[in-house]
């Protein structure tokens, strides 16, 4: 479900900027921010859309029936970073605040049966050097949104293993 859930907001994020801005290509690709060796992972004038925390969502898991297995419902909280710089950076912020835009209209997503909940997710100035300097990565411009209330169902038939190079973004 996580794979799904991340696919189809990066889809509707796409589809809204090319209408917004008359675009024929992506410019959101789900992706890390820096590869492994710390190279760039994507190219410049681009926004990226990474997951930088997965967990739990107690308050929305049901417990009752300890005895048998129950949906998990998560909490992800997912980065969107433009790569826009020099005199593009201006760009770049037009993007992001594409992005709150359209998710303030969009509060909520239907995904498979789920509903989701999308709200911006704060993150103070300490954290946010602690999330960059954990991402192996400069600061860039960027906003943070947590989607909450994605079940994960152990009784869920299983989707076919699909390869990262088929990921949007890759």
């Amino acid at each position: 479900m996580l794979y799904e859930v991340i696919s189809e907001i990066a889809l509707e994020l796409n589809t809204h900027f090319k209408l917004r801005f008359g675009l024929t290509e992506d410019k959101l690709f789900v992706s890390n921010i820096v590869n492994n060796d710390g190279s760039e992972a994507i190219e410049k004038d681009s926004v990226i859309m990474s997951v930088v925390n997965i967990e739990e969502e107690k308050m929305l898991t049901n417990r009752k029936n300890i005895s048998s297995n129950v949906p998990i419902s998560l909490k992800v909280i997912v980065l969107f970073t433009s790569t826009f710089t020099g005199n593009r950076y201006p760009e770049g912020l037009k993007f992001i605040a594409e992005i709150v835009g359209f998710f303030q209209q969009n509060r909520y997503m239907e995904i498979e049966g789920d509903r989701l909940t999308i709200e911006i997710f704060n993150i103070n100035i300490n954290d946010q050097n602690s999330l960059w300097a954990s991402l192996g990565a400069k600061y860039n411009a960027s906003i943070a949104y947590q989607v909450s209330l994605i079940n994960i169902d152990e009784s869920m038939s299983p989707e076919p293993y699909v390869p990262a190079q088929n990921f949007p973004g890759n």
